[in-house]
């Protein structure tokens, strides 16, 4: 884990069941061929599919990304049938996604998955929809990401929150923890709502699903960011 330059903003591509290898080089050459010195002032974040968390390492490796696990186990080792723990991911991952809406994870769940990340030196980027559960989740060396499941984009279709509420939103959760406190945002982001996103300045980053597939798209979002 580390401390983190506060200018600098996340964005983060959760690639989530999608891309396999031949897809990931593909977007890796996309990426490289458009990229046009994008990208370099925001901390860009992938997460891969665990199987390719390693090809993900390598392929991205001096274009400065940095690389996330999607999930992570509640135990911490043994015998466990496919799962995969923090300690494992620490070979090539720095952050692990933890309580994505997706995965339905119950509070107690998350606060296991976030305590083992920490132990194991990968920052946990914490989602949650309630903010009931924002103090809770909260922890000194966490990432905080703020999802509405009515605006998560689903097969293709992007359905934005306003970004006027986000602003709101993220203001007030900010109020309610420590002053250098992340929280970020995921939701249909998309280069539409990119540019009004990344002028809040209250907003540490974004969680990006759909968008992030295609890199020319996703380089869109980054130049909204930097």
């Amino acid at each position: 884990m580390e401390t983190f330059n506060n200018s600098k903003k996340f964005v983060i591509a959760n690639w989530k069941e999608n891309l396999n290898s031949k897809d990931i080089r593909e977007w890796f050459v996309g990426y490289n061929k458009a990229s046009n010195g994008k990208g370099l002032n925001t901390r860009n974040i992938i997460a891969p599919s665990l199987l390719h968390l390693k090809e993900t390492l390598g392929l991205s490796k001096n274009l400065g990304f940095e690389i996330s696990a999607q999930n992570v186990s509640i135990h911490e080792k043994g015998a466990h049938t496919g799962e995969v723990g923090a300690f494992q991911l620490l070979d090539y991952c720095s952050y692990c996604i933890v309580g994505h809406s997706e995965t339905k994870d119950k509070v107690k769940d998350i606060l296991i998955k976030r305590d083992l990340c920490l132990k194991y030196k990968i920052t946990p980027i914490i989602c949650f929809t309630d903010p009931v559960d924002l103090e809770i989740l909260y922890k000194d060396g966490v990432v905080l990401a703020w999802e509405n499941p009515e605006h998560i984009s689903k097969d293709g279709e992007y359905k934005p929150e306003d970004p006027l509420k986000v602003k709101r939103l993220i203001t007030v959760f900010k109020s309610k923890l420590l002053a250098e406190s992340l929280i970020l945002y995921g939701g249909s982001v998309n280069r539409q709502n990119a540019l009004e996103l990344g002028n809040i300045p209250e907003l540490d980053g974004v969680l990006v699903g759909n968008a992030s597939l295609d890199p020319s798209h996703f380089l869109d979002i980054l130049g909204a960011f930097e």
